[in-house]
């Protein structure tokens, strides 16, 4: 968890980094179109550059929660109160630093025209409405992450490894989560159908047999003396792992069809499907007997 927080935490601070780079674009186009116009010290220049801000604000108080919600949903992990304390100080600390820095700059300027006092009001302005949004999105955020990571019967990435033998880190690169977990729910709700325990049983051991293949693979490549040899054998890697999503893919494609009546399956595509996977496992020797175990799925999905 708190390397995951770190994770979020390092991405945050570059994204804020990100926007504050992009408002100094903005406003030094801003400062170049009002000189080409001999418009430099006027309110318009001013109203612009506030504007810029502005955005600059609400960006910052947003990206903050979408970069939360994205890691968080990506590994499956719930948002604690503490944490969602933590990122609402943050974003607030942000915002005050740079209302604090845009007063220091711009006040003054808006002294000659008889309007520093109307300035005022209107950074308290922009701040009271940054509270409040960081609160909404906060309240959003939350509901929107725990509501999910909360969804009853549905694995955790821990469960998925512990049940697949596939690292998290895996997991996560191949987009292997929620087709996982869709699956282990639906073989959950056909587990009393006739024959279907033994088939979630079989799928169970085909992809842990798979990953076993695999990490032995990895294994030996550091064993090939060549440089070339230790190349071709990372490309067999990267192909076995393509393989690996592939075979999950197309059985969340199975497990889709799998609650439905017979007659209302799609059976072309269940065909398309296991003849492709069948083709490509094929290939590899080593495979055969995943390749059995998998063909109990696609031979119920048929009957």
């Amino acid at each position: 968890m708190e390397n995951i927080e770190k994770k979020i935490d390092t991405m945050s601070r570059d994204k804020v980094g990100y926007l504050l780079a992009e408002n100094s674009v903005r406003i030094k186009k801003i400062n170049t179109r009002f000189t080409s116009s001999n418009k430099f010290n006027s309110m318009e220049r001013l109203e612009a550059s506030f504007a810029s801000y502005d955005r600059l604000i609400r960006s910052i108080c947003k990206e903050r929660f979408n970069i939360e919600k994205s890691v968080r949903l990506r590994y499956i992990i719930g948002l604690s109160a503490e944490r969602l304390l933590e990122i609402k100080k943050e974003n607030l600390n942000d915002v005050e630093s740079i209302l604090k820095d845009m007063s220091d700059e711009y006040r003054i300027l808006y002294a000659p025209f008889g309007k520093a006092e109307e300035y005022d009001e209107q950074v308290k302005f922009l701040l009271e409405k940054a509270r409040d949004s960081i609160e909404k999105l906060a309240e959003k955020t939350a509901e929107s992450i725990n509501g999910e990571v909360n969804e009853t019967a549905r694995l955790s990435p821990q469960g998925l490894q512990d049940l697949y033998l596939i690292d998290q880190s895996s997991l996560v690169d191949l987009g292997l989560i929620k087709p996982l977990q869709n699956i282990h729910l639906v073989f959950d709700s056909l587990k009393d159908s006739a024959g279907f325990e033994s088939i979630a049983s079989d799928f169970g051991e085909a992809i842990r047999e798979y990953v076993t293949i695999g990490r032995a693979q990895e294994a030996s490549a550091w064993s090939i003396p060549s440089v070339r040899g230790r190349k071709e054998k990372k490309m067999e890697i990267a192909g076995h792992d393509l393989l690996l999503k592939e075979i999950v893919y197309g059985f969340y494609t199975f497990a889709q069809n799998a609650g439905k009546p017979a007659e209302a399956r799609n059976i072309d595509m269940i065909d398309k499907v296991w003849k492709n996977l069948e083709i490509e496992m094929g290939k590899i020797p080593s495979l055969e007997n995943v390749k059995e175990k998998l063909r109990s799925f696609y031979d119920w999905l048929k009957i």
